[in-house]
């Protein structure tokens, strides 16, 4: 139960917490919960109907008070205490809809009458048990043109915002003209005032009950065998914790009741799920069904294993106002030092007390929600290696550009770690269905501790990337897009390569080109590269000569993915492919290519040029690291004669 009192140590510590005030990312009071609505009444402080409204979706996540039977409701007349579904609130329901829905309604307003008459209510809870025991809801809503009423007198099956009228949930608004501060926020689904209303009423009804032992306290108090649901997101009905009713037979035979198994204070369930569905959906990663969090217990800033540098830093770079994110981090110089700094940032937020936990959930069926990962470790230690995988897993990464949002866009790299889930569509693709949710899940599962634990990167997952990226027509069939998926895929993968190295080899590896490196794999991606930036340079020349679009691949793209199997031979193909360009070379006196490759092939050791033997992961990082070198050199070039130009200008 150690999960339950580290959520409630950070229930305790972050509520009230100055927030944006917006249902599900402000943490609830107790007894609370969250609920869609779909129609808003207008009353005054005396319960006269003024006006309704339809509820715009955007704004439809409405905080209500909540019993413990009600909060877990799936079926059954346990109303909620004061805003609810029509069935509930209206007593001609059935005038209009020919259902009996007498029980739920008597329910409703005997359990509303309850409160409005006790010491706790409050002007608010009294102008709407006022107006709701009239029993003209439907009509008011009728003529206020909100319900639309058939032929047959019936409520017809028109649907607000996808909901049908008759299953609409309503809230309340009661405007007081008092002229008080505390009567000036009408809308009561937003008072606080009417939450600690309802949270004094129920706590008083609590504290007669029979005390029991809390298992995850160890304290005396009352408690509960019925916990919250929406953990994960609004529509959620798995729960953590669940009991099946008296006439089952899940524990009969071993306990004769529920609470011989544990018993958990009301208090206590409370806290710890209001606190786990405020931090899943403020700061949870979701995948799937899965979601993973990660928190410090007083709820300091830290910052999420799941994210990329890029995330990560992001406050960093964004303080230089003045650079594009492309032209931030050029150099692992000027990555480290941004990195340190993030990370200085947050470790002035902590102490050397400071806890931090990552939890993962996930449903079991759609009922219940079981915790697949559970991780407690001091702040600094996790601080310490969310910095060690960013160091070791980095590179120069390459993406299109997601943050203008504009997709003609060339893009933009930094130097850094990626996220765990572009690592995993890396090996695995990002296809729809299922079957790939589960697999992408379950594998940020297993990277998660690379990142918190500084576990090794698994070997299988960096094979499959490795077998994946080369393979022709993986990242689609238009050429552009499927340009831009390669090169993320490649950095993403060049990323994995480095990081594997470290953790099995002890390895080093320079993100820049290392042009002494001997390598056997290394120097036959350097060729590859070198290959394939000869042609690209003679078809664009080609292009622009003849005046069309030349859309087709190069011999190295076309032939990579069997370079790697059989790098001698197909070295062959793919020289003959040059051939042309490179005479053409030699024609206008430019070697530069000619040069380059009799360099690379003068690396070799005695017999590694000629080795049957298929290449290892290393050709990947030869060729990437030779492709950016080469566009070093051309942006270069650019700069050095847009210079040469304003000076002549000059």
């Amino acid at each position: 139960m150690s999960w339950m009192s580290d959520l409630c140590q950070t229930y305790d510590a972050c509520f009230g917490k100055k927030l944006t005030f917006q249902p599900r990312t402000e943490l609830l009071h107790m007894g609370h919960s969250t609920q869609n609505a779909q129609i808003e009444i207008v009353l005054n402080g005396d319960g006269l109907f003024r006006n309704a409204e339809i509820v715009p979706k955007d704004d439809a996540v409405t905080v209500i008070p909540v019993t413990e039977d009600s909060a877990g409701k799936t079926s059954g007349d346990s109303p909620h205490p004061l805003c609810d579904k029509l069935k509930y609130i209206a007593a001609d329901y059935a005038v209009y809809t020919k259902e009996d829905n007498a029980k739920k309604y008597n329910a409703y307003l005997e359990q509303l009458k309850d409160w409005a008459e006790s010491p706790y209510s409050c002007q608010k809870v009294q102008a709407i048990y006022t107006y709701l025991k009239k029993g003209r809801v439907i009509t008011d809503l009728l003529e206020a043109g909100i319900l639309q009423i058939g032929e047959n007198g019936k409520l017809k099956d028109d649907k607000i915002e996808e909901i049908s009228q008759k299953d609409s949930f309503v809230r309340f608004r009661v405007e007081i003209d008092s002229g008080k501060a505390e009567d000036r926020e009408a809308r009561v689904y937003r008072d606080s005032m009417v939450y600690e209303s309802f949270l004094s009423y129920y706590t008083s009804k609590k504290a007669v009950q029979k005390k029991d032992l809390c298992y995850a306290t160890g304290k005396w108090m009352p408690c509960s065998d019925k916990h919250l649901a929406k953990i994960r997101h609004i529509g959620d009905k798995a729960k953590l914790i669940s009991s099946n009713e008296p006439t089952g037979f899940t524990y009969h035979g071993r306990f004769s009741n529920s609470r011989e198994v544990a018993s958990i204070g009301y208090e206590t369930s409370q806290k710890a799920h209001l606190a786990l569905r405020w931090l899943v959906e403020n700061q949870g990663f979701h995948c799937g069904e899965q979601v993973i969090v990660a928190w410090e217990l007083q709820g300091r800033k830290i910052p999420s294993p799941f994210q990329g540098t890029a995330e990560v830093a992001m406050e960093e770079w964004e303080k230089d106002a003045e650079e594009e994110l492309h032209e931030i981090v050029q150099t692992g110089w000027e990555f480290s030092k941004k990195l340190k700094k993030a990370v200085k940032g947050y470790r002035k937020e902590l102490d050397i007390h400071s806890d931090v936990v990552v939890m993962a959930l996930e449903a079991a069926t759609t009922g219940r929600l079981s915790i697949v990962f559970y991780k407690k470790m001091k702040g600094s230690d996790y601080l310490d290696n969310i910095e060690h995988w960013h160091n070791t897993c980095s590179w120069y990464l390459e993406y299109k550009s997601e943050k203008q949002g504009d997709e003609n866009s060339k893009g933009y790299f930094f130097v850094g770690a990626p996220s765990l889930r572009d690592i995993c569509v890396t090996a695995y693709g990002d296809e729809h269905g299922e079957s790939m949710k589960k697999l992408l899940k379950s594998q940020i599962e297993r990277l998660l501790p690379c990142v918190t634990d500084r576990k090794p990167l698994p070997e299988d997952i960096l094979r499959m990337a490795v077998n994946r990226i080369f393979r022709l027509g993986v990242f689609g069939k238009k050429k552009e897009e499927a340009k831009n998926k390669f090169q993320k895929a490649l950095s993403i993968t060049c990323a994995m390569i480095r990081k594997f190295r470290f953790d099995k080899y002890k390895e080093e590896w320079n993100m820049a080109l290392e042009e002494r490196r001997t390598d056997r794999s290394y120097l036959f991606g350097r060729l590859l590269a070198v290959a394939q930036e000869l042609e690209e340079n003679a078809l664009y020349h080609q292009k622009n000569q003849e005046n069309q679009k030349n859309q087709r691949d190069t011999a190295a793209e076309r032939f990579r993915e069997i370079f790697r199997r059989k790098p001698v031979k197909t070295w062959g193909v793919i020289e003959d492919c040059l051939s042309p360009y490179l005479s053409y070379q030699k024609a206008t006196g430019n070697s530069l290519y000619t040069d380059k490759l009799d360099e690379i092939i003068d690396l070799f050791q005695p017999g590694d040029f000629e080795s049957k033997a298929p290449l290892d992961e290393l050709v990947f990082l030869g060729y990437h690291c030779q492709r950016r070198a080469f566009k070093e050199a051309r942006m270069q070039n650019k700069q050095e004669n847009k210079e040469k130009k304003g000076s002549i200008e000059e």
